[in-house]
């Protein structure tokens, strides 16, 4: 089958669900192509935090082979004030490339809107994701905003929907999202859940105890670890000052990410007891490393994909309270407390962070669910087999 990724914006170095998903439908044998814009995203401080990764955020148009996957990017203009792109040639790309199936990542895009256009010229399966929910989505944060989802609900979506075979949706909180905007039911927008590759995220020893030793953390110290954005909305702050109320003990925290300098201040401030460690952001094929090197994660405000990655690189995951990711209560190994409440999260890490026995058993919990209901290969597989709206 041939089937092609559509996205306005592709990073592959920081991983996520197109770049697995692509990867899976690679290695499954399918001709797979990724069709993205010539730059990366407009992160927020961009500069300071993502160009150390990725580089010149525009980094031009042609055809490339970006970590295994053959990847069409296209001259693109961006509307100023807007998250909006238009991505040039895209018809006469698609066109050349007779696509059995158009995976589109996102359904309030232009681009969405164009792919659903181009569908009605030419014969191929057409299928949509969706990640927008209302805490990552907010059409009424400003006037432009407002006026595009006006514009969009009176032309966009009539066309998308007609000429959608199927529209799934990452989790409950972004069906909900979606049901509730576009006023469709339940049953016709799935959920099919980020997921994880098990393969390339799992427990190293030998990586552990080299990155260990690299960032001198005493043998018997307990590492806690967090990985992503660090923003307000990940109230990291909230775990130093849990941190901050363990009883002696050698506590090692390790934050990998970036976020604004205010910040990161703010949070080095709060930590006087505490051993932090930060690091930029990282490739996401080294993170297996640093999860190896770690024997507990974090993740105490919004929710992230690297939830998933720390499971399966066999850590005790603590977080807070939250429906969006209440299908991972499934396993044991998921630790619960009550969102922005320090001296709950100090309770719960408490309990972990004196009991080695604990948190192997839990972690190996979280392994074991994970390859068993969230890896790539099989949701990549389930995409393939989403039944028409």
């Amino acid at each position: 089958m041939k089937i092609v990724h559509l996205i306005d914006y592709y990073q592959p170095q920081v991983g996520y669900q197109e770049y697995f998903l692509a990867k899976e439908h690679v290695k499954s044998g399918h001709q797979t192509y990724v069709v993205t814009s010539d730059r990366y995203h407009n992160f927020p401080d961009y500069d300071s935090v993502y160009a150390p990764l990725l580089g010149q955020r525009i980094v031009g148009e042609g055809i490339k082979i970006e970590q295994g996957i053959k990847t069409i990017r296209l001259k693109s203009m961006e509307i100023p004030k807007t998250n909006l792109i238009f991505l040039l040639d895209l018809y006469k790309t698609i066109r050349d490339l007779k696509p059995d199936l158009v995976l589109c990542h996102g359904v309030y895009s232009l681009t969405s809107l164009r792919i659903a256009k181009i569908k009605v010229k030419m014969d191929f399966k057409l299928i949509y994701d969706t990640h927008a929910a209302s805490f990552n989505t907010d059409f009424n944060r400003s006037f432009l905003r407002k006026i595009y989802h006006f514009i969009y609900k009176v032309i966009f979506m009539g066309s998308i929907l007609k000429n959608a075979d199927s529209i799934f949706a990452v989790g409950q909180a972004e069906q909900e999202y979606v049901c509730r905007d576009l006023n469709l039911p339940k049953e016709e927008v799935p959920i099919i859940r980020l997921g994880v590759d098990t393969k390339l995220f799992r427990y190293l020893v030998k990586l552990r105890n080299e990155i260990r030793s690299t960032l001198k953390i005493k043998n018997g110290a307990t590492v806690i670890i967090f990985t992503g954005k660090i923003t307000q909305d990940k109230e990291v702050h909230v775990l130093v000052e849990a941190l901050e109320k363990i009883p002696p003990k050698k506590i090692v925290l390790l934050l990998i990410g970036g976020g604004p300098p205010d910040y990161l201040n703010k949070i080095k401030k709060i930590a006087v007891k505490t051993r932090l460690i930060h690091l930029p952001f990282v490739e996401n094929n080294k993170l297996p490393g640093f999860y190896s090197a770690s024997d507990i994660a974090v993740w105490p405000g919004d929710s992230s994909i690297a939830i998933l990655e720390a499971m399966s690189c066999r850590l005790p995951v603590v977080l807070p309270d939250y429906f969006g990711t209440a299908y991972l209560n499934a396993s044991p190994g998921i630790i619960r407390f009550r969102r922005s409440n320090y001296h709950h999260l100090f309770q719960k890490i408490k309990l972990l962070a004196y009991n080695q026995d604990l948190i192997s058993k839990l972690g190996l919990i979280n392994r074991r669910f994970v390859v068993k209901n969230l890896s790539w290969n099989k949701i990549a597989r389930e995409i393939l087999l989403i039944p028409k709206r």
